[in-house]
């Protein structure tokens, strides 16, 4: 999605000042209400959470709180633990967190746990999963890019998983190429 689609937020993002609030408000306000939304689809207290997550009821009430932005990525993989859910945590232009951000309702925040995924596996991912596989099976590097890891490239290598994801390659950073080298 590009940020066209939003003539309005595109045209605030200009100030730099404006996309770094911006980014802020979005992660801790949606990062809070999925909180709070995947504790009430467990029919959790903020204590039950805490104790499924290993944190005090004082810890969850701050996380749902879209004010308090002391969030750690080890707090998100414990929360994510206790959900039986997956945590994605990346870097993104402003296009994707607009189009992420366009409806934070809480139908959009619940994701199912691991076991509710499986079972409820549909025909529209089932189909996803075979033009993926059929998408990827073609998928081959076309260029070397200049990067911080010295365009380190490796060929496509397919894993397992519930919709036959394909991982690109592995890239590990200088020193463990330099090391690599060495020995």
């Amino acid at each position: 999605m590009t940020l066209h689609a939003y003539p309005e937020l595109l045209e605030n993002l200009k100030s730099k000042g404006y996309r770094d609030g911006y980014v802020s408000t979005s992660v801790r306000h949606g990062i809070a209400l999925q909180i709070r939304a995947l504790r009430r689809r467990e029919s959790w207290s903020q204590k039950q959470l805490g104790g499924q997550a290993g944190k005090t009821q004082t810890v969850i009430s701050r996380l749902e709180d879209p004010d308090y932005g002391k969030v750690t990525v080890q707090t998100l993989l414990d929360l994510a633990a206790a959900f039986d859910v997956a945590l994605i945590v990346r870097f993104a232009t402003f296009g994707e967190m607009a189009h992420q951000t366009a409806d934070l309702s809480t139908d959009v925040m619940i994701v199912p746990p691991f076991e509710v995924e499986i079972e409820l596996g549909t025909e529209r991912e089932r189909a996803g999963a075979a033009k993926l596989s059929a998408d990827t099976t073609a998928m081959r590097p076309t260029c070397t890019a200049r990067s911080a890891l010295e365009s380190v490239r490796t060929e496509p290598q397919p894993i397992s998983g519930p919709l036959g994801s394909y991982v690109f390659g592995q890239y590990q950073g200088k020193q463990q190429l330099r090391e690599r080298a060495v020995t």
